[in-house]
């Protein structure tokens, strides 16, 4: 899920049934159901077919729901094979032992190609036992903030950190920057995994597993670091190597950050701004630094010869 300027919210479950808890969650690109009652629930798809099954024996998928294919993707652009038939018998196949499914139901989210700003009623249906539940809710425009400040402030990070090439400290001062830099996308990359996963032990799995990229500009910029606290010239280039990397993956990637006002980030949304920004500005600071460095080097390492 990306930025964005929806939120759906949750207003009714009717009725209410104990151990049976319907919540909301990351800005409504999935709903959490919990389980703890005694008896099955059964989630309905989009054509009242059976879809999940939610209860004692853990979490089940109807493998002959369309909605259980068309739910694997939020842009619902999942094929869907001939043997999905929401008339047929369910096919439950076990996906968690666990009591709580998470999915995304596109009842919930807005799935035009344009930007719509109103409002819309939802409702997912569930059955437990021979009572139906309700979740009702609606999809809300919340506007953003302006992205201006934030792109102004990036502006000046890459001006200042270009300048530092030109200093005389501008090995260790380069060397700092990066550091700064791999610190703050590593926690943007966290903060955006913990949104999704739900706690801490799984963000960390979900940051190793899923930011390959990201990873390797760390990689980098630990490099970079080591390179020129030793003042070798080196570093320059694995600075730029971890700037341009960090500069795309963590911050033009996630421009839409800066404007919008549903953020998937689990801590408070002016810290994702606050990384964003940093990426892109100490990012392409870095890479204008090596630029500078590198043509400099000659007279920068002739004045430091013994």
């Amino acid at each position: 899920m990306g930025a964005t300027n929806y939120l759906a919210r949750l207003r009714a479950v009717e009725p209410v049934v104990p151990g049976v808890e319907i919540r909301v969650v990351e800005h409504g690109n999935r709903i959490q159901l919990t389980n703890t009652s005694g008896e099955d629930v059964i989630v309905l798809g989009y054509q009242d077919e059976p879809y999940l099954r939610v209860g004692p024996d853990g979490v089940f998928e109807n493998v002959r729901s369309p909605a259980t294919y068309v739910n694997r993707e939020r842009s619902a652009t999942a094929d869907i094979p001939a043997s999905a038939d929401a008339d047929a018998s369910p096919e439950w196949r076990r996906v968690s032992d666990g009591r709580t499914a998470r999915w995304h139901d596109h009842r919930l989210h807005h799935m035009g190609a344009a930007d719509s700003q109103a409002a819309r009623d939802w409702t997912v249906t569930m059955r437990h036992g021979d009572t139906t539940i309700r979740a009702t809710g609606d999809l809300v425009w919340v506007p953003g903030p302006s992205g201006a400040p934030w792109l102004a402030g990036a502006a000046l990070l890459a001006a200042a950190t270009a300048a530092m090439a030109l200093t005389g400290a501008w090995a260790p001062t380069l060397a700092a920057i990066t550091a700064v830099l791999v610190a703050i996308d590593i926690a943007h990359v966290a903060g955006t995994a913990a949104f999704a996963s739900g706690s801490f032990i799984a963000a960390v799995g979900d940051t190793l597993g899923g930011s390959v990229l990201s990873i390797l500009g760390w990689a980098a910029g630990v490099a970079a670091v080591w390179l020129l606290t030793r003042r070798r010239p080196e570093g320059l280039f694995a600075a730029g190597v971890a700037g341009v990397s960090i500069a795309v993956n963590g911050g033009l990637a996630d421009l839409s950050v800066l404007d919008r006002s549903q953020l998937p980030f689990a801590w408070p949304e002016v810290l994702a701004r606050a990384a964003v920004a940093g990426a892109i500005g100490l990012g392409l600071g870095l890479v204008a630094a090596a630029f500078i460095g590198v043509a400099r080097l000659p007279v920068t390492l002739g004045a430091n010869d013994p």
